[in-house]
């Protein structure tokens, strides 16, 4: 019960930097410990069937940020992560959950912008490891997509979240072969990956915080927990 309201309270804007280092103690460190040891156990299988329906069913999808970060770099998955990051485009959102939900995926949670439909993100999990697809759009100079924070709830309980928006060049992708699964990752992967993590980004920093440290003005989003 406690931790329920801890994690409730974390939503709330002015209670939660007053609280936060009881819910970091309490809820997030034990929840993050817990998607990592699913992760370690399960990381392989959730990989090769994420990719198996997307590829049978034509979905245009890579790996993204984390995921695509231990591809690149380690040739691994990144041990200490706890979950996958994918890039699809928006207009196949709809698809990606309908066709994982039917392999019994459960949906988690959803994000979309307010007055911005094309603004969206959707994690699903799979035997306990969530999978998060982050829903890119191509605009006449780049092709961007969304990261969501808390913000605030209101007294309906509707969350509301705070949008980071990251800007990439255009790219292609490229199939290749990664633990014997084929996959596409972006031709360019390497200016790509410095977009997300800066230009050290083949240096391991176990102190890594994003360099997209502003929200976008004036345009926030809504989320469901299911």
């Amino acid at each position: 019960m406690i931790k329920y309201l801890l994690i409730k309270i974390g939503k709330i804007k002015f209670l939660r930097a007053l609280l936060n280092p009881i819910r970091q103690l309490l809820v997030v460190k034990p929840r993050l410990a817990k998607m990592n040891k699913a992760f370690n156990a399960h990381s392989m299988t959730v990989f090769t069937e994420t990719c198996k329906l997307l590829i049978s069913n034509n979905i245009q999808f890579w790996p993204e940020f984390g995921t695509l970060l231990g591809i690149c770099r380690d040739g691994d998955f990144i041990k200490h992560d706890f979950d996958f990051d994918f890039g699809i485009y928006t207009h196949d959102c709809e698809t990606v959950k309908e066709v994982l939900s039917r392999a019994g995926f459960i949906i988690v949670h959803e994000y979309e912008g307010i007055n911005h439909p094309e603004i969206r993100e959707i994690t699903l999990s799979y035997l306990g490891v969530n999978v998060d697809f982050f829903c890119f759009n191509i605009h006449p100079k780049d092709v961007r997509c969304y990261l969501f924070a808390h913000h605030d709830i209101n007294i309906k309980g509707e969350c509301f979240y705070k949008i980071k928006e990251f800007k990439f060049p255009h790219f292609n992708l490229k199939d290749i072969y990664f633990k014997g699964i084929k996959v596409t990752i972006p031709s360019d992967w390497d200016t790509h990956l410095k977009v997300s993590y800066g230009e050290k980004y083949m240096i391991p920093d176990p102190n890594f915080k994003s360099l997209h440290t502003t929200y976008l003005k004036d345009i926030y989003a809504k989320g469901v927990d299911y």
